[in-house]
């Protein structure tokens, strides 16, 4: 349901209806802090956050650092728990999300602000 509910955030933001967008970030994010915040364990586990930070950054929301934080976490999680099946490195680079919470996060880390489009 993360999943759905991210994406849609990122959707709204991205069509201009940015006051929805917002609300409905608000409402997972409300939602996640109620559950004990991000579970790095679970499959996917990073994006839902990404979504949340592509959508939030670019407003200049202050979530945003540490939903990428969240993302980043996440997807270093997931590639522990596959390092048996995948080489670390070819599991972060495997996907569109994976690569683009790397440069976020990297550009962030560099000082860019980096913000994921």
């Amino acid at each position: 349901a993360r999943i759905n509910a991210s994406a849609a955030v990122r959707y709204l933001q991205v069509l201009g209806r940015v006051a929805e967008a917002v609300d409905a970030a608000d409402t997972l994010l409300a939602e996640v802090d109620a559950c004990g915040g991000w579970d790095d364990s679970l499959d996917g586990a990073f994006d839902p956050p990404f979504n949340l930070y592509c959508a939030l950054a670019p407003l200049g929301d202050s979530r945003a650092a540490a939903l990428l934080e969240a993302a980043y976490r996440g997807l270093c999680r997931q590639a522990e728990l596959m390092a048996d099946h995948v080489p670390r490195e070819e599991f972060i680079c495997s996907t569109v999300s994976a690569r683009g919470v790397c440069a976020a996060w990297a550009a962030a880390q560099a000082g860019d602000n980096g913000r994921a489009r």
